[in-house]
């Protein structure tokens, strides 16, 4: 099994919104194809998107686009191959907190998913 956890700007493709990283050219059809695939995703990233949709409206874009959150929503929770994960919680608060100080590592929300990474595989290598 291939696990994957998506970064928010992995995600905004399914909320009717277009990633503008020039570096990122990924055919997310054809990697749903593949059966032997999970896709992991953090409840921050979802409020995110929200913001960003939000913000995208207030510069211009049409109102319809709220709408396209509901069906992203919906579709990454009825497919099997997504999994929400929790991030917050006191322990990756912490360790959170410890990557931004040994690590400089700036972006908050960032530093919130990798910390549930980096415990998620311990945890999995302790069982």
């Amino acid at each position: 099994m291939i696990e994957f956890f998506l970064d928010t700007s992995f995600l905004i493709p399914f909320f009717g919104m277009e990633i503008n990283i020039r570096e990122i050219e990924i055919d997310f059809e054809r990697i749903l194809t593949i059966k032997d695939c999970k896709f992991g995703f953090s409840d921050v990233s979802l409020i995110e998107i929200r913001y960003l949709i939000e913000r995208s409206i207030r510069k211009g874009a049409p109102e319809e686009l709220r709408g396209e959150y509901s069906n992203g929503l919906i579709a990454l929770i009825q497919n099997d191959q997504f999994q929400n994960f929790t991030i917050t919680d006191v322990d990756i608060v912490e360790l959170e907190m410890e990557f931004l100080t040994n690590y400089k590592f700036k972006d908050y929300l960032d530093r919130m998913i990798m910390k549930k990474l980096i415990r998620k595989k311990t945890n999995r290598k302790s069982s």
